[in-house]
């Protein structure tokens, strides 16, 4: 659920006297947390090297934002929506940027697996982010299954989107509960 103030930028919240408190990578932070707790994989670092540590390091982050910048010719504040749209799913065209070929491929698994192991542990979060997405998802026989490539991508990224939420908000409300006049975005 957003509310009135997800329309305000967070300068703009500022000057009305609230802070800000956001969870830096926070769509990779989630995925690595879900695939770690129910599948407790330690080669996370080694199968999604460059999404590992852009979500882990802020000076790598830095770079790569800075890097595809360069590489065409965008400003920070486009290319943190790009990279944002590749993590949710997004077949966007990546232009001449190696590094956003390589953002968008391991975001592309890495959503793919998440989605396959919350089908195997938590079927109802699963049938809820199906039922959020408002597709129709009938067509997809395995949500288990990490590789198909079904041609359901976007609608399968709208369930993503869900999953990735859900457990978003369950951080979001532990953070307003130390936080004395907190309001949720």
């Amino acid at each position: 659920t957003y509310n009135i103030f997800t329309r305000l930028r967070s300068k703009e919240r500022l000057a009305l006297g609230y802070s800000n408190y956001d969870m830096s990578s926070g769509i990779q932070i989630i995925s690595f947390g879900i695939l770690y707790r129910y599948a407790a994989d330690p080669d996370l670092f080694e199968k999604y090297p460059l999404i590992f540590k852009y979500a882990w390091d802020p000076e790598y982050k830095t770079d790569v934002r800075e890097q595809i910048a360069n590489d065409l010719d965008l400003s920070i504040s486009q290319v943190k929506e790009l990279l944002t749209s590749y993590a949710n799913g997004s077949k966007r065209r990546t232009r001449n940027s190696k590094l956003l070929v390589e953002f968008r491929e391991e975001s592309d698994q890495l959503r793919r697996e998440v989605i396959s192991t919350i089908a195997q542990y938590e079927q109802k979060i699963l049938a809820n982010a199906i039922h959020q997405s408002k597709h129709d998802l009938s067509e997809v026989i395995d949500w288990k299954d990490d590789a198909s490539e079904d041609g359901l991508d976007r609608e399968k990224s709208s369930v993503f989107f869900f999953v990735w939420t859900y457990f978003e908000k369950q951080i979001r409300d532990a953070m307003l509960s130390v936080v004395a006049d907190g309001i949720p975005v």
